[in-house]
Formats: C-alpha cells, structure tokens, sequence
C-alpha cells in the first residue's frame, strides 16, 4: 500500500507560561538564624520564620553520650525535630499555581546503636492534606537526602514536620529545606508510526503532571489544536487519523493551558 501524504513530526521548543528563578519558596531552610553558641547542642529555640516546637537547635559537632551531633549537612546549623510525638516544625508559604518540588535532609546520632527515628511530612492547604508521607531519619551519622513532588494551586499552604518517635528514642535532626517551583519542559516527539489503516500513531514526552497541546498545521501559518495531553510520568500518545486525506501535516506540542 503507498501514500500520497508526507507525515512529518515538528518539534518547537516553545516556552512554558511559566518561568522558574530556582529560588527557595520556604524562609531559612537551612536554620541559621537565629545564631546559637558554636558546637552546641539542644539550644532551646525556633528557627526563624518557623513555628512549632521542635526540640533544639544545633550548631557545628556538638558532643552526645554515645558519640557526637553534626556536622550540619549545610551552613553551621541544623534543626533538631524531636523523638516525642507531636514535636513539630511548621512554615506557612505562599505559591502560585504549580509543580513544586521539596527536598531536604535528615539524619540521626553518630552512634553505633542509634535506631528507628520516624517523623511525618505535611503539606496542608485550608481543607485538606495535599502531601502526607511517612520517612525514618534513623541511618545513623549520614545526612540522607529526601524529595517529593507535589502539585499546588494558587493559594496559602502549611508544611509541617512531625516526630513520630517515642520517649528515649532517636531524635530526628533536619537541614537544607527547600520548596522549589519545577517549569514545564519542552515536549518531545519521541516516534511516529503510520499504521495499516492510515492513521498516524504519535508518541510524546514532556513534564509528568503538565499540560501540552498537540497543534498542527498544513500551510506552516495557521496552527490549529487537535488534543491537549498530560501523563502522570510525562509520557503520552495521540493517534491521528486525518493523514490519509491531507497531502501534508505536520506537528508541533506547547506546553499549556
């Protein structure tokens, strides 16, 4: 079987609506302010720009029984969450419509016999969890790093960090937090196939979560929409069976609405 139509997939690298700066949406994510005394630990109070009640904050190696604090996984000082249930370290932000992603660090004592450390993380809006995650700090020494992506509409928020440990358990210590806006990335045509009844089978990628709309054109002036698509791992498909009936077409995605 021929055909008289040329099939020709388009790329635009067009910009997304929205632009990012990379800049932390949280205040002092990394807890050195207020300042405390120099390799100190358990200095009674709330990191600027949080609220709540967690157990201390900490600067440099400080000494423990068993071993040492620290050092911090960035700056001079890091937040000491708390073992008790209901320890807590809260920061009320604002974003606009978006994918976020936040990311910090945790970590436990340098001790041979250090255990399970496990502590909540929340994202609340007025109504409503949109993040609730459950994570164990306990890894002893070693400031692992965490992530999670969470999408946000306009609006005010709540991040919270809870212990969940028990009384004489290992305290959860925190650092380097930040809430950052992820843009959208241009989409990619990654294959296209001319199947045996004449359609045209596009495969896409692009920003999980994000919108795109597939547009195409015969005359390369007049662009005109055929599908808006989206993926929860940034992977999507669109079958078009208009190509037997058009000498030329060709494609291009823009990231939107």
């Amino acid at each position: 079987m021929s055909y008289k139509s040329t099939i020709t997939a388009l790329l635009l690298l067009l910009a997304s609506k929205s632009t990012s700066n990379c800049a932390n949406v949280l205040t002092n994510g990394s807890f050195e302010s207020p300042v405390v005394a120099a390799n100190s630990y358990g200095a009674r109070a709330v990191p600027d720009g949080w609220t709540g009640s967690p157990f201390s904050l900490n600067n440099g190696v400080a000494p423990l029984g068993c071993g040492a604090w620290g050092p911090p996984q960035d700056g001079a000082q890091y937040v000491d969450l708390g073992d008790y249930p209901g320890e807590n370290l809260a920061q009320t932000f604002t974003v606009a419509a978006g994918f976020y992603q936040l990311t910090w660090y945790d970590n436990t004592a340098n001790c041979t016999d250090a255990g399970p450390s496990p502590y909540n993380v929340l994202i609340i809006d007025t109504n409503h969890a949109v993040l609730s995650t459950i994570f164990d700090a306990g890894h002893g020494g070693v400031w692992q790093a965490r992530r999670a992506q969470v999408q946000l509409a306009d609006g005010e928020y709540t991040l919270i960090f809870t212990a969940e440990g028990y009384a004489g358990g290992w305290d959860t210590v925190l650092d380097n937090v930040a809430l950052i806006f992820i843009a959208a990335q241009p989409g990619h045509f990654d294959s296209q196939k001319l199947l045996p009844d004449g359609s045209l089978l596009l495969s896409m990628s692009g920003t999980a979560y994000t919108n795109y709309t597939l547009q195409f054109t015969t005359d390369w002036t007049n662009w005109n929409p055929l599908a808006t698509l989206s993926g929860t791992n940034g992977l999507f498909q669109y079958n078009d069976f208009a190509p037997t009936t058009n000498n030329s077409r060709f494609y291009r995605l823009v990231v939107g609405p």
